[in-house]
């Protein structure tokens, strides 16, 4: 069985109200802070600058070389696309992954190793708001196609 992974980036401005982010905002400019409930703390969700991946292969190949395989009971469960959202701290630093609508105690072990996977990944280019580097909060859509 084989695995393919498309990886999409976005802002969580347009999904943040319905998933982790309370309908707080603070407008800075052309800057955005939301606050949120999982970190519990204010994130930025629209920046002058928007952090960069740095690693030396796409985010999908990264996550897929490092995906341990699964047995046909483990995948049923899994859904076709996956709203994983984390935070890219001002250093470049990843963290508070999460699947976007969903229960720690809902998740596959499939969803857990992508989390893991997430969490582990090199440090990116931090956001930057009129100069300076802040936390932002990304949303990463995953489809998962299975052949």
């Amino acid at each position: 069985m084989k695995m393919v992974v498309f990886w999409f980036f976005s802002t969580f401005l347009s999904h943040a109200c319905a998933s982790k982010v309370t309908v707080h905002f603070l407008y800075e400019g052309g800057c955005v802070r939301g606050y949120d409930t999982v970190s519990k703390r204010w994130v930025y969700l629209q920046v002058d600058h928007f952090p960069e991946y740095l690693g030396y292969e796409d985010i999908g190949g990264y996550i897929i070389t490092r995906l341990r395989s699964y047995s046909k009971s483990e995948l049923i469960p899994v859904r076709g696309t996956l709203k994983v959202g984390f935070i890219v701290e001002r250093d470049g630093s990843i963290s508070y992954p999460r699947i976007i609508g969903r229960k720690d105690v809902e998740l596959t072990p499939m969803e857990r190793d992508i989390l893991c996977i997430i969490a582990s990944m090199p440090k990116w280019k931090p956001a930057r708001c009129k100069g300076r580097k802040v936390a932002f909060l990304m949303q990463i859509l995953v489809h998962i196609n299975y052949r």
